[in-house]
């Protein structure tokens, strides 16, 4: 069965995925904001840490990124292992907050994003063999 609303050999579930997984990026220097004094007691007020730390964060986002919309099958896995090792706990739920609901909004729309990379017509596409990119057509 062939997704009828395919752009460029795309699904356009996964098109979506790809938006809100770029969408899902500015998460990560709000909730820094957000969570700015915590952040630094937590790191011993060690403020190049703190922001090196947070740079590898999305600097790996990035790189998974970049590899989910390449159409890599382990990239999508690697997004899946690492949303559920960062799924919230009951601990997060004691006081309500700001920081509080942005993440379990980004919860919702990282659950979403899963959903529509391992469900039809998305998961099909993963598998399949994807043409390799021409080098020798360059300029």
């Amino acid at each position: 069965m062939t997704d009828l609303k395919m752009k460029n050999g795309v699904p356009h579930t996964i098109r979506r995925a790809m938006l809100l997984l770029w969408a899902t990026l500015a998460v990560i220097p709000i909730h820094m904001l957000l969570e700015y004094d915590n952040l630094l007691v937590a790191f011993n007020n060690n403020v190049t840490t703190l922001l090196s730390v947070y740079g590898l964060a999305a600097a790996l986002y990035i790189f998974i990124i970049i590899n989910v919309i390449a159409g890599r099958n382990w990239a999508r896995i690697v997004f899946l292992i690492l949303f559920f090792a960062g799924f919230p706990n009951a601990s997060q739920f004691q006081q309500f907050s700001l920081s509080l609901l942005l993440s379990l909004v980004s919860t919702v729309l990282n659950s979403y994003i899963l959903y529509l990379l391992f469900t039809l017509p998305g998961s099909t596409w993963f598998t399949q063999k994807k043409p390799e990119p021409d080098t020798n057509n360059v300029g």
